[in-house]
């Protein structure tokens, strides 16, 4: 929960909201470059991580696979999509169709822009 918590949110912060990070606008192209290609090493361990198991900590859910997934809906909004690592794309499908994640999403109003993949 902390390595995403404090490096793949912290990225996905810096790209989504550059202005909160750095005052000069000039900089904000650059800076979320170097945001994208920190993401792009961390989605690679993460990618690896998964590709051992069905879920983030094994073989059962955990608020890790929530979080995490949380994480990777953000990551559709960047130009490197997580469908480029096909075990992360294929991990976030299977939680995205869970019982649970379906109420949330229909509770919280989160508009399905994902719809036209399944």
């Amino acid at each position: 929960m902390s390595y995403l918590s404090t490096t793949i949110q912290e990225a996905l912060a810096q790209w989504c909201h550059p202005d909160e990070f750095i005052a000069d606008e000039k900089s904000h192209v650059e800076f979320k470059k170097f945001a994208e290609q920190r993401l792009e090493k961390m989605w690679n361990v993460v990618n690896e991580t998964l590709s051992n198991s069905n879920y983030l900590l094994g073989e059962n859910f955990s608020a890790c696979d929530a979080y995490l997934f949380m994480l990777l809906c953000w990551q559709y909004e960047l130009p490197t999509t997580p469908e480029k690592w096909q075990v992360i794309d294929s991990y976030f499908w299977k939680i995205r169709k869970r019982p649970s994640v379906l109420r949330t999403l229909e509770a919280e109003g989160v508009p399905e822009w994902w719809s036209d993949k399944l």
